[in-house]
């Protein structure tokens, strides 16, 4: 088991953005959905209402679930390199893969029985 938590100061200075986490991304047939979660804000106490989503040059917005900070976007296309998600509370993520190539598969190999000896000890 293990747990996470945040640790921040006591009385927030100007900026004092909230916490944001990109949970998976995933291709999903056509597109792509990126799904995560974020803190309440240190300041106000409250999640953010929505994630703007950076990736290429394009971006979108995902709204933000007001119980549990939860939030979910999808685009066409799949899986960029790079994409960042920046919260209305000035928090951020960034999400690359590092993957740039299939696996290589190993191919299988049949064991072979040892011969059986002429000479064996008893």
């Amino acid at each position: 088991m293990w747990g996470l938590f945040r640790v921040g100061p006591a009385t927030c200075s100007p900026q004092c953005p909230d916490t944001v986490t990109v949970s998976s991304v995933q291709e999903s047939g056509s597109k792509f959905v990126v799904q995560g979660v974020l803190t309440v804000s240190p300041e106000t106490r409250t999640f953010a209402n929505s994630v703007t989503i950076h990736y290429g040059d394009q971006s979108g917005e995902a709204p933000v679930d007001s119980a549990d900070g939860t939030w979910t976007f999808s685009a066409p296309g799949s899986i960029p390199a790079t994409l960042t998600a920046i919260s209305k509370n000035a928090g951020e993520a960034v999400y690359s893969s590092y993957r740039t190539e299939l696996p290589v598969v190993p191919k299988s190999v049949i064991a072979k029985p040892k011969e059986k000896r002429k000479f064996t000890r008893r």
